[in-house]
């Protein structure tokens, strides 16, 4: 599979507050790993591992739940790709979206569009999360089967690990919670993506994942 800045797909756009996104129109200042009509993928800013992902829909949303069943469908067909990208330059990969139910709320990591990290990692996400439990409080984990369902004013975090697919809930969930737990996992202090970019991951990612 050759991965490159591909020409153009993105639907067009309409109202205000996709315009105003610029996620909704990331190839225009990102070059893509790879991209289809229901969404693009690119490295991670603040990548604590080479290889992670960021996978955006193309239909502007908050949150994953908020796609249509026909988006959902595509974007799902995008992220199995990446899956399968990951799974033969790294190995095993974990997934994680922090839903947010509106804008500018904490769970959205200051992303106010929706997006699923792909992460090259073999662990349980659930116990690693369960280690913030002092500082962030216990988490109730439901397993799902497919997508994660709406619920009006509450966000969520949903994972995909070896342990199979889970979802909790919140009405305020705090920013960045998977981001914490695998810093934690792997032994790095500072897990706040704003605060360490990390340029030479993302660029090392980059580089191996070009010509695969």
């Amino acid at each position: 599979m050759t991965i490159s800045a591909a020409a153009s797909v993105m639907p067009q756009l309409s109202g205000d507050e996709s315009s105003d996104c610029k996620f909704c129109a990331l190839h225009s200042f990102e070059p893509l790993l790879l991209e289809s009509r229901s969404g693009s993928l690119v490295p991670s800013v603040g990548s604590m591992v080479e290889g992670w992902l960021l996978a955006f829909p193309a239909v502007h949303v908050l949150s994953l739940a908020d796609l249509s069943f026909d988006d959902w469908d595509g974007f799902s067909e995008l992220l199995e790709n990446a899956r399968s990208l990951l799974r033969g330059a790294y190995g095993s990969t974990v997934m994680f979206e922090h839903g947010s139910a509106g804008v500018g709320r904490l769970a959205a990591c200051g992303v106010d569009h929706a997006h699923m990290h792909l992460v090259p990692l073999d662990i349980d996400l659930r116990a690693a999360i369960s280690n913030l439990a002092g500082e962030l409080g216990e988490f109730e984990w439901t397993r799902i089967e497919g997508r994660v369902e709406p619920i009006a004013e509450e966000d969520y975090i949903f994972i995909s690990d070896r342990t199979g697919s889970w979802v909790t809930r919140s009405s305020h969930l705090p920013s960045q919670v998977v981001r914490r737990a695998i810093a934690l996992e792997l032994g790095i202090s500072e897990w706040d993506w704003k605060k360490d970019a990390r340029p030479g991951t993302v660029s090392s990612t980059r580089a191996r994942l070009r010509d695969i």
